[in-house]
């Protein structure tokens, strides 16, 4: 489906890549779901597009001491204000708000239980055009020990809400973000002990089992799955720089 006109503020808008070998991931991904790559200009940064239309952003990282990571990004009206909200809530200021030629304004974050994001101020770019389909942004997962504090901390510093889930007996407890009434992310327990906090992307797949098997093939790892849940088949993959990222067939596409 194609992304909204704009963004409600806290709710997750951008995904992006930062790798250590800009041309090896962009290969795996173009592979994996087919994306072409268009150059932004000012060089580094690359948006990732399908069916023509910008789904993510992929850029080789400028810290070599920080991992290969996926990056979420908040919608919010004005990064400034973001920060100094942060800051109030607990969290802290890892790059200070920033402009981004015409596209935008944004700034990086880690919330109290040390997971980092970040926040972005569309212009010109606004975020991901297409979302909620195959080969394209579809949910943001927030792994984070103590839930109820994290929560709080992001409606303090970005309205959103949490409505604890009831999945049965043997699901493991899960809350979702709402943004008004838009559920747009996830949090729950680290799925394991050396799991840490963390935001964690998923995109979609009109095959799980297919793109779990094909970027194994390409160099990555299948890490978890898939498997089946209560809104699709999905599994986790690591590629093969070592960013980690989820696939999901959802039961019903929006």
């Amino acid at each position: 489906m194609r992304g909204p006109d704009s963004y409600q503020e806290g709710r997750p808008s951008w995904v992006d890549l930062a790798t250590n070998d800009l041309s090896a991931a962009q290969e795996f991904y173009s592979g994996l779901f087919g994306w072409d790559y268009e150059e932004v200009p000012g060089g580094g940064y690359y948006y990732a597009t399908s069916g023509g239309h910008v789904v993510a952003g992929v850029a080789q990282g400028q810290n070599p001491q920080f991992p290969p990571m996926w990056t979420t990004y908040l919608a919010v009206e004005s990064a400034d204000a973001a920060a100094d909200r942060v800051r109030a809530a607990g969290g802290a200021v890892v790059v200070e708000p920033m402009t981004v030629g015409p596209a935008g304004r944004m700034a990086y974050f880690t919330d109290p239980q040390g997971a980092s994001f970040g926040v972005w101020q569309g212009d010109e770019h606004l975020g991901a055009a297409v979302i909620n389909e195959p080969n394209a942004f579809t949910w943001a997962e927030l792994y984070a020990a103590d839930v109820d504090g994290v929560a709080a901390f992001y409606n303090s510093a970005f309205g959103l809400g949490a409505q604890a889930q009831d999945f049965g007996p043997d699901a493991a407890p899960y809350t979702v973000f709402t943004a008004g009434d838009w559920g747009c992310g996830g949090i729950m327990a680290p799925p394991a002990e050396d799991v840490p906090n963390h935001w964690h992307v998923y995109f979609g797949s009109a095959d799980a089992d297919a793109a779990a098997a094909k970027a194994a093939e390409s160099g990555g790892a299948v890490l978890a799955g898939p498997l089946n849940s209560r809104v699709g088949r999905m599994a986790t993959v690591r590629d093969p720089q070592g960013a980690t990222f989820s696939v999901i067939t959802l039961t019903e596409w929006p």
